[in-house]
């Protein structure tokens, strides 16, 4: 895959920004581009998205944003974590990493469900200067995962293997490339790896339903664990953190989901796993317990909705 980069849309002259877009991940796309048009004006003129398909590329230019169309052949319109079609999709992320790497010193990659609302374009060149690795990665903490949503990668020949390795495998394999690279690539010893702060690059386990108020400051805000788009950007919505004209559910609306949501969390948290904090698989109600607290939370929602209507 050739790219021909211009070195104005690179960070400092060094660093590529880029993601990458299909046509049913356009508005979450968008919606980064938005954060960045808030929070960092200079880094959104520099953000390049490299699309699926004409149709993609043109929405979003049309919104102002540097769109690529870079060939990548036939693609879901949309291909959730764990579905048929995500390793495809996600390959490309490492693929065009490796040929902006031709063209960059370095490459930073973002997932299109973050919102950046710090000053990015100032602390990723501030990170590279300060470790001298292969790669920084975003950390997901307790888990002790490296997360491929949003990390920097130099030059380098032990880099290069990686990417080529990753491209190659997520397509062919259609796996999770998360799960490929903390198996394959975190601790193999080829490549020098730093994680970067949990509580300045969030992941969605420690953010989400924190408080009742807004999300602690943060450079970025990475809303994973939630799968499909509509998922994200309710949660998105609810968090304060969607930065486009919000669909027909009304401000108060997403609101009263929140609050309600938090309260059930912390009450069912305290009740039964006696922990502070909050554990996304409560948050995603997965497994028996948590799904019965899930359900208790949508029910109190439910009552309090209907009481504010007057029913």
């Amino acid at each position: 895959m050739e790219l021909d980069v211009p070195v104005d849309r690179l960070i400092g002259g060094e660093i590529a920004f880029y993601t990458f877009a299909t046509r049913g991940f356009a508005p979450l796309t968008l919606n980064l581009h938005a954060s960045l048009r808030r929070f960092d004006p200079a880094l959104a003129d520099r953000l390049i998205v490299f699309c699926a398909d004409e149709a993609t590329a043109e929405r979003l230019a049309t919104a102002g944003v540097v769109a690529v169309r870079c060939e990548p052949g036939a693609l879901p319109e949309s291909a959730d974590f764990g579905r048929t079609g995500f390793g495809r999709v996600v390959s490309h992320k490492f693929a065009l990493a490796q040929s902006l790497l031709r063209h960059a010193r370095y490459v930073c990659w973002c997932d299109g469900d973050i919102v950046v609302q710090g000053a990015l374009s100032r602390r990723v060149p501030e990170l590279v200067a300060e470790h001298d690795v292969d790669l920084l990665m975003q950390h997901e903490w307790p888990k002790d995962v490296l997360n491929t949503g949003f990390w920097v990668a130099r030059r380098s020949p032990a880099v290069d293997e990686m990417l080529a390795d990753m491209a190659t495998q997520t397509a062919r394999l259609d796996v999770d490339d998360q799960t490929y690279f903390n198996e394959r690539h975190a601790h193999a010893g080829a490549l020098t790896i730093a994680t970067l702060d949990h509580d300045e690059f969030r992941c969605g386990n420690r953010f989400y339903y924190r408080s009742l108020g807004r999300p602690p400051a943060s450079t970025i805000l990475h809303f994973n664990y939630a799968v499909g788009q509509r998922a994200k950007t309710d949660l998105m919505m609810q968090h304060g953190a969607w930065y486009l004209p919000r669909p027909r559910r009304p401000a108060a609306w997403v609101r009263l989901r929140y609050v309600a949501v938090t309260i059930g969390l912390r009450l069912g948290l305290w009740l039964a796993d006696d922990r502070v904090g909050i554990d996304l698989d409560a948050v995603l109600g997965l497994g028996g317990r948590r799904r019965r607290m899930l359900q208790v939370t949508r029910a109190l929602h439910g009552r309090l909705a209907r009481r504010l209507r007057g029913g």
